[in-house]
């Protein structure tokens, strides 16, 4: 039954005092039973929720008594769960309470708990083993030597793998459990790069879920965001990671699950949480482009880059994936999305200069190769070609037999003589700045006897 932890203000603090005095005492003397124990502890955990009026839960002795529940004591599962779920709020909300939790050592034991296949379990150990990445001493590194924190995570991963693919539908705990253990996989590779082999075996796991049949409302809602980030710093390049990656049976399941998220992210968020939410999925890409082999490659290029049927428009002006893809590398307000993006059609452009100019155009280019300190290609004065051979606009992308033409009016006798009577005027003007060297045509008319007054 859930506690209901329903006082408030200093009444609350009392109750809080006596709480922890009571299973304090119980360490010792275990005078509580398991049905006390769990309930006192679930008064606390709720009380815990909000740091007003809990103070000693996050001190140092509170810790102390909640970690002794959760670890040395021997408690039946469903007071343990509760005593680590109280920890997790502290961490959460106290930062000084990773440190108190951290100098106690209890890592090692929740290296340990990881090696369930209870999702409640896994849960609340990646979850605090994720909290203690920041601002704590916990050397991951001899977790993963000696506690077997690789191999327990992962054995969850493929726990995981396992109930996406029978496609059935999941518990919210299940779902949880895996945000959580991604998130931690991501932070501890991220600040040990050492231990990153150790996490081979995790690449098909998180891959088989990714390609699973049932993705989340949204295309980048947890977990599968939590799967994109932990694959972002696994090595894609080994034998096993290859197998995942470029499956024999369909090589390109994997980039185009992958263009597909991307596509439905863009339309699915607002434009104030494409910075965070799709800038890893694109960073993936990339990484997965880099190991994929050619004909793989080309299937990339093919959903990414500017169609045929893009051409008959000026690039970044149509709704497709490509277009978007373009606008995103000129948005002011994403740098970081904004530079992946960038990277990302320069790379699947065989990294050369001439040929993104040719995919892009020369206006969406330009830029990202200055930043670069990149060569720009020189335009000269003729038009490039599409994939077909037609002549293209170097600086819109778009077909020159595609775009519009002067405008069909007839103007009378009198518009054309002021039309005439302004072009001689800025004619002359231009010449007389000096700028450029350049001849009036009237003028020029006049001098080679081509010029006939006409009579009224």
């Amino acid at each position: 039954m859930e506690a209901t932890g329903d006082k408030s203000g200093p009444a609350k603090l009392d109750e809080i005092k006596e709480l922890l005095g009571k299973l304090s005492v119980d360490l010792t003397e275990k005078r509580l039973s398991s049905k006390e124990r769990e309930s006192l502890l679930g008064h606390l955990k709720v009380y815990g929720r909000s740091v007003q009026f809990a103070d000693p839960i996050y001190s140092k002795m509170g810790i102390e008594v909640l970690a002794a529940h959760a670890f040395k004591a021997h408690n039946e599962s469903g007071a343990r769960r509760e005593a680590l779920r109280c920890i997790a709020n502290a961490l959460l909300l106290k930062e000084q309470c990773r440190t108190y939790l951290a100098e106690l050592d209890y890592a090692p034991r929740l290296a340990e708990y990881l090696n369930t296949d209870n999702s409640d379990d896994e849960f609340l150990a990646s979850r605090i083993l994720f909290l203690l990445t920041y601002g704590t001493t916990v050397d991951y590194d001899a977790l993963v030597r000696k506690h077997n924190l690789a191999a327990n995570i992962n054995q969850c991963l493929a726990r995981h793998a396992k109930l996406y693919q029978a496609a059935k539908p999941l518990s919210l705990m299940d779902n949880m459990a895996l945000g959580d253990t991604c998130k931690l996989l991501f932070n501890i590779t991220h600040f040990s790069t050492s231990i990153v082999p150790d996490f081979s075996a995790a690449v098909p796991s998180l891959v088989g879920i990714l390609l699973a049949p049932n993705p989340p409302r949204k295309p980048l809602d947890q977990p599968r965001s939590g799967v994109i980030n932990a694959l972002l710093n696994l090595d894609l390049n080994d034998a096993a990671s290859i197998g995942a990656l470029f499956p024999s049976s369909n090589p390109t399941s994997v980039v185009d699950r992958l263009a597909n998220i991307l596509s439905s992210a863009l339309t699915n968020y607002p434009e104030s949480e494409l910075e965070q939410i799709v800038t890893p999925a694109v960073s993936l890409l990339r990484n997965v482009y880099m190991h994929a082999p050619d004909a793989v490659k080309a299937s990339v290029q093919a959903s990414l880059l500017p169609s045929d049927a893009d051409r008959t428009k000026p690039l970044g002006k149509g709704d497709g994936l490509s277009s978007r893809l373009l606008r995103l590398t000129t948005s002011a307000s994403m740098p970081t999305l904004r530079n992946s993006v960038s990277f990302l059609l320069f790379e699947v452009s065989d990294s050369d200069p001439a040929t993104f100019v040719q995919n892009i155009g020369f206006g969406y280019a330009s830029g990202f190769l200055m930043s670069q300190n990149l060569p720009v290609p020189d335009m000269g004065s003729g038009a490039g070609t599409d994939r077909v051979g037609a002549a293209i606009n170097p600086v819109t992308g778009q077909r020159l037999d595609a775009e519009p033409g002067p405008p069909d009016v007839e103007m009378t006798m009198e518009e054309k003589e002021r039309e005439a009577e302004r072009l001689f005027v800025l004619f002359e003007r231009l010449k007389a700045t000096g700028v450029v060297d350049v001849r009036n045509p009237v003028e020029q008319a006049v001098q080679e006897g081509r010029f006939e007054e006409m009579s009224d």
